[in-house]
């Protein structure tokens, strides 16, 4: 079983997130915990110093904590350890950034509306706590079915490393993976093909998939620019990918990712 750790806030990119979270929890074995970080700033100024201030904060985190409850209860989801939820004092990335350093989660989670702007997506990836996040993030966009993923591979990197990081994940999970051959492309047509036999890099990921006893399912590879590829991929639950922590902003997979609507599992290399 992994472990995974998610960002709860009582609006509806935390409400989307929950309930996808709630259904891929019955495709993989994992169990998901719940934090959420109270600016303090926002909270008012403490009233005092030593014991004051202390009374204070834990009449805060109650207050939250008993909101955050009431918000979980109402979304219904089947999460048993959501319920007592990790509420923390101070500033939200450094708080998360040192749960995830210290809490060995296997992946992190949260909910973000679609803005389909790549501009927002670059800004949300080369933010502080992603720059520094030493776990994969799944961003969910949208609540839709977790049935089937589409793990993006291209002939130009080494994925020996990103695919070991996702069978530990996905490790007899009940998810149809395909696997996708990227060839970004501005100047041309959309066009889908089958992978050739030749293609070495997919032959060593679908091997890596079936000795994970991951469901491998069809072989594509995709040509074209990176808003016909992400119209192309609104077939899956999933959107699975690696980038670098520092990926420029021309990156045409930063386009990519933050232009399809599904939800997004970034590895990091």
């Amino acid at each position: 079983m992994i472990t995974g750790l998610i960002s709860i806030n009582t609006n509806l990119g935390s409400s989307i997130a929950l309930r996808y979270a709630n259904e891929l929890s019955n495709k993989i074995d994992m169990r998901l915990y719940d934090i959420h970080v109270v600016d303090a700033k926002k909270s008012g100024s403490s009233p005092g110093f030593g014991w004051v201030q202390k009374t204070w904060e834990n009449a805060l985190i109650e207050s939250k904590s008993e909101e955050i409850r009431q918000f979980l209860d109402m979304e219904k989801v089947e999460l048993p350890f959501l319920k007592t939820p990790k509420i923390l004092i101070g500033d939200r990335t450094e708080k998360l950034l040192d749960e995830l350093q210290t809490g060995q989660y296997a992946f992190f989670l949260e909910g973000a509306l679609p803005s389909f702007n790549p501009n927002d997506f670059y800004r949300l990836v080369h933010s502080r706590l992603y720059r520094l996040m030493p776990c994969p993030v799944m961003i969910v966009k949208n609540l839709v079915p977790a049935d089937n993923a589409a793990l993006l591979l291209d002939q130009d990197s080494d994925h020996r490393d990103f695919i070991a990081q996702f069978v530990k994940i996905f490790n007899n999970a009940r998810v149809k993976v395909d696997l996708i051959d990227l060839k970004f492309s501005k100047t041309k047509d959309l066009v889908i093909g089958e992978t050739e036999s030749r293609d070495l890099h997919m032959k060593n990921a679908d091997d890596a998939l079936k000795q994970s006893n991951v469901t491998s399912g069809a072989q594509k590879t995709i040509e074209g620019a990176p808003d016909k590829i992400a119209e192309c991929l609104r077939e899956y639950g999933l959107i699975i990918s690696f980038l670098k922590h520092k990926s420029k902003k021309n990156n045409p997979m930063i386009e990519l990712l933050g232009r399809v609507p599904s939800p997004v599992l970034i590895f990091w290399r």
